[in-house]
């Protein structure tokens, strides 16, 4: 079950119905998302922990996306070009295929 919060400003309501005060905090959460159901795993993030930020007064929230492949046997010059050039379409910053 997950942390929902409540209506009052500044108040997070827990499984167990405890109520704590936040008061200035800064958030940083990681977490390695299933690449086989990458989308199913990333709408569960947006629903339970994006959007409480995002309706914080004054929050500010940005989103990282890092992607971290190996590929033992290598990838051929096309399948690269293809990946560099949907990573730039996609808007990533950062862009590298060692």
């Amino acid at each position: 079950e997950y942390f929902r919060s409540t209506d009052e400003p500044g108040t997070v309501r827990g499984i167990q119905d405890r109520t704590m005060q936040v008061r200035d905090i800064s958030i940083a959460l990681r977490n390695i998302i299933c690449a086989d159901r990458p989308a199913r795993d990333m709408h569960q993030i947006v629903e339970v922990i994006v959007q409480q930020l995002t309706t914080l007064p004054g929050a500010s929230v940005e989103l990282k996306l890092d992607i971290d492949a190996e590929v033992p046997a290598g990838i051929d010059k096309a399948k690269s070009r293809t990946l560099l050039e949907n990573a730039n379409t996609l808007g990533f910053i950062d862009k590298a295929l060692d």
